[in-house]
């Protein structure tokens, strides 16, 4: 499954939300439409699961010593999030 969203998040990526179907993203990874439906029900979940992955790519302070710093390491987090996917803000 997560190679289907790893090509999900290079189509949004590089054209858009709107760019991202089912039928795309398994053309893309040379597989039949009905593969991929055999692990993600539909695009909405694609959507949550490639929203999920792109959230999680960086790390969140592990514990609250100086909450200032913590609160900008995040800030600054966020935003490096949204640079690299655009989408996500749309």
């Amino acid at each position: 499954m997560d190679q289907y969203v790893a090509a999900a998040l290079a189509v949004a990526d590089a054209e858009g939300l709107a760019a991202v179907s089912m039928r795309r993203v398994a053309g893309d990874l040379g597989s039949g439409t009905a593969s991929l439906y055999r692990y993600i029900t539909n695009r909405d979940e694609l959507v949550d699961l490639m929203v999920d992955a792109a959230q999680g790519e960086d790390a969140l302070p592990e514990s609250i010593e100086d909450w200032r710093a913590d609160l900008g390491a995040i800030a600054h987090a966020l935003r490096a999030t949204l640079l690299r996917h655009p989408w996500l803000a749309g």
